[in-house]
């Protein structure tokens, strides 16, 4: 069915032509994919069958692709749609040692939805904080959470391995759903990323029969650290590489690309996929020893392209159908514009609305921010939903013009400030970048 029919069969169940302009969206974000770590990107010997087919016949990839150069920037980066400078987050990655948090003063895109009617979900890995009950995701505006709190834990014991001051170790569990612990995955030893899939199709069992739309952000585990793998994928990739961390990672990815195919043909059997946007990306390039981002230079935690320009392509029955089998080549995307450019998609006008949700508290809201003088603070990312949907881009988002930070970095710089910036198809980077060697 063309997407023209698909919107008007929509439509035609709809009471109201707001309604019209709704569909589900469903966020995939990887973790510590690298530009080359997909067969489709090029990659001869990662087994992604399902990811290539997706992407390569049913999506429009994104070529210029930009995340910051760490997780807990770019999941700042993509609630925000800020800059993780413009929240002074660019080197945080929120170790459990490190008592900060995504600050309540600026609104959320699960907020945005929330107020525009949409029930919203985080599946996943949080990590943007969690020193209180308000700076965890059931108080920023997600109805629903399955998943962990920090930058990464064990795949089948589901730890974190906590340092004290005096460097001692001690290893705390870290899977929860809502606020409570998910005690039977961690006794099962189940792999995180068959829980998150597990947990996403109970969901969307949830969700297929309710009147609203809805939002998901999957934050799926793989592929980063530890080297933890289903056996029978380790087996796959042991004679391919002698490098332990690549042939991990390399069956981490496999199991990423099942997951996501148990996911869509979920979604595709159960009458979700036609009024469905669902986009796919990495939150920065692959990890040194572990990733794969030729022909790009550098890796995680730097500011060069293989650090922070990743693979990513839009898909779901929403996408316009002369889109898919598509590059788009000719536009700029960060993690930032998914902010406007989602609720773009959605028909939906920026409230700017923030979290005001206490624990344990029905009654009172947090008003720290009200009347602060500060007002609302402007989001950075740029809505590339025309380029994406129809095909026109613009001055402020092409490859010719389009002006993007991509790096402000005051530590670990030998000048006043060191950082890295594209404008058009020129770069210009100062200082090493290398950011935090903390939990990235």
């Amino acid at each position: 069915m063309s997407f023209v029919l698909r919107v008007l069969a929509v439509c035609s169940l709809a009471l109201n032509v707001a309604e019209c302009a709704k569909p589900n969206i469903v966020f995939m974000l990887a973790d510590d994919i690298g530009f080359n770590d997909l067969s489709y990107t090029g990659c001869a010997n990662t087994k992604t069958s399902f990811l290539d087919e997706l992407a390569s016949k049913e999506s429009l990839m994104l070529f210029h692709n930009y995340a910051a150069k760490v997780c807990g920037p770019s999941r700042a980066a993509f609630l925000t749609g800020r800059y993780p400078s413009t929240l002074g987050l660019q080197n945080l990655v929120f170790n459990q040692q490190y008592p900060v948090s995504l600050t309540r003063q600026v609104s959320t895109l699960a907020d945005e939805f929330k107020n525009a009617g949409y029930s919203t979900h985080l599946v996943g890995k949080w990590h943007l904080g969690f020193q209180a009950w308000e700076y965890t995701p059931r108080y920023r505006g997600f109805d629903t959470f399955a998943g962990f709190y920090s930058g990464y834990t064990t795949y089948f014991t589901h730890e974190l391995n906590v340092e004290l001051h005096d460097s001692e170790q001690f290893a705390y569990y870290d899977l929860r759903e809502g606020e409570q612990e998910s005690r039977d995955a961690i006794e099962d030893e189940v792999y995180g990323v068959w829980w998150e899939r597990d947990k996403t199709i109970d969901l969307l069992s949830q969700l297929k029969d309710a009147s609203d739309p809805f939002f998901l952000f999957l934050s799926w585990q793989a592929s980063h650290a530890p080297n933890d793998a289903p056996q029978e994928y380790i087996d796959l990739y042991n004679k391919v590489n002698v490098d332990d961390h690549r042939m991990y990672m390399q069956a981490q990815t496999h199991t990423l690309d099942d997951a996501i195919n148990a996911v869509v043909t979920y979604m595709k059997d159960n009458a979700l996929w036609d009024n469905t946007l669902l986009v796919f990306t990495s939150d920065n390039g692959g990890e040194l020893n572990r990733g794969d981002n030729f022909p790009l230079r550098g890796h995680k935690n730097q500011s060069w392209e293989g650090g922070v320009r990743v693979p990513g392509f839009v898909t779901g029955g929403y996408l316009n159908d002369e889109r898919r089998g598509q590059q788009l080549t000719d536009t700029i995307v960060h993690l930032t514009d998914w902010y406007p450019t989602l609720l773009a998609a959605a028909g939906i006008d920026m409230s700017h609305t923030r979290s005001t949700k206490l624990h344990n508290d029905a009654i009172n809201t947090d008003t720290r921010f009200d009347n602060n003088g500060v007002g609302h603070i402007a989001v950075d990312g740029q809505n590339v939903w025309n380029a994406i949907q129809f095909g026109e881009s613009n001055s402020a988002i092409s490859t010719e013009e389009r002006e993007l930070l991509l790096d402000v970095n005051s530590e670990w710089c030998p000048f006043t400030s060191c950082g890295a910036l594209r404008r058009g198809k020129w770069k210009f980077i100062r200082g090493g970048n290398v950011g935090t060697d903390g939990n990235a």
